[in-house]
């Protein structure tokens, strides 16, 4: 992975020994309350926040994280396929990584290859060069994607401000107007009890669009 010595602010990686633990509310107001879609724009918005400071920004890599449709980790392969964008745990790796990566082309931000950790988990995970990653594809099939899912779902309806997610021009000044969307999607579904779940327990349907293949711009 190149860096480019004219960004000025550093953007770093490190990897966890474990994956994220996220108690399950056990009676959800609303499936927004769900932790792994609470996660997205809760982070999405601290980078925004970091990056709006200057701050260093650090991405953060799980064990989970990146997992190809073979099994294999492989962010740059994980993140540009629809079918294993849209697991829940590489969605919001793949979200993070391509707003990092629109910071990182747009001049603010390099990827600081002199920290040790950096170097270790971009080839651990084999994190695409952020320079010229295709972060408006990964954004923009996000978006698309919600935006669908609010007109086809039976679980509920959409806000507004959700319905028109995929009218948002994605670029980095427009990064907090997605998270801030986000942050609102699924607040009007509805519970639903799926019967087809094994095991002791069951689970609520999660209105996510289940197509293979969102539609791309």
């Amino acid at each position: 992975m190149a860096n480019n010595p004219q960004h000025r602010f550093s953007l770093r990686m490190s990897a966890s020994g474990s994956d994220p633990y996220y108690d399950w509310p056990t009676d959800p107001p609303s499936f927004r309350t769900i932790p792994y879609f609470q996660a997205i724009p809760v982070q999405l918005q601290d980078l925004v926040r970091d990056s709006s400071h200057r701050d260093t920004l650090d991405l953060s890599f799980a064990p989970s994280d990146c997992q190809t449709l073979s099994g294999t980790r492989n962010c740059a392969e994980a993140c540009l396929n629809p079918r294993s964008l849209f697991r829940l745990r590489n969605l919001k790796t793949c979200i993070l990584m391509a707003s990092a990566a629109l910071l990182v082309q747009n001049g603010t931000y390099s990827v600081d290859m002199s920290h040790p950790p950096t170097v270790e988990t971009a080839e651990t995970f084999l994190v695409p060069n952020l320079t010229d990653f295709n972060a408006l594809w990964v954004l923009n099939n996000v978006t698309a994607c919600i935006t669908q899912s609010c007109t086809s779902s039976e679980l509920g309806d959409c806000a507004t401000s959700v319905r028109d997610l995929i009218k948002v021009k994605i670029a980095p000044s427009t990064l907090n107007v997605i998270a801030t969307r986000l942050s609102s999607y699924c607040a009007m579904a509805e519970h639903k009890i799926n019967p087809d779940i094994a095991g002791p327990g069951v689970s609520p349907s999660i209105p996510f669009p289940t197509n293979d293949q969102p539609p791309n711009f």
